[in-house]
């Protein structure tokens, strides 16, 4: 979601905007263990992805899409 005090679940109810992100940030699959959080500056535009713990090389990147998911992710 892009807007202040709206959260992912509000897209279901078509409330609120939502934003795309783009390059590396897209390629991010969903984890409920995720190994990173992403962090919206909605007023800068931008998204900051922070590692939760260290992360091998070769591991691939995680985060939480915090929503209701439509598929059924592999668990890690």
């Amino acid at each position: 979601m892009w807007e202040h005090n709206t959260t992912e679940q509000d897209l279901y109810h078509h409330q609120g905007r939502s934003a795309i992100a783009l390059g590396y940030t897209s390629l991010l699959s969903h984890s409920y263990v995720p190994n990173c959080n992403f962090v919206r500056h909605i007023d800068g535009l931008l998204i900051d992805v922070i590692a939760k713990r260290a992360i091998m090389a070769g591991e691939e990147l995680t985060i939480d899409y915090q929503m209701t998911l439509w598929f059924d992710p592999v668990r890690i």
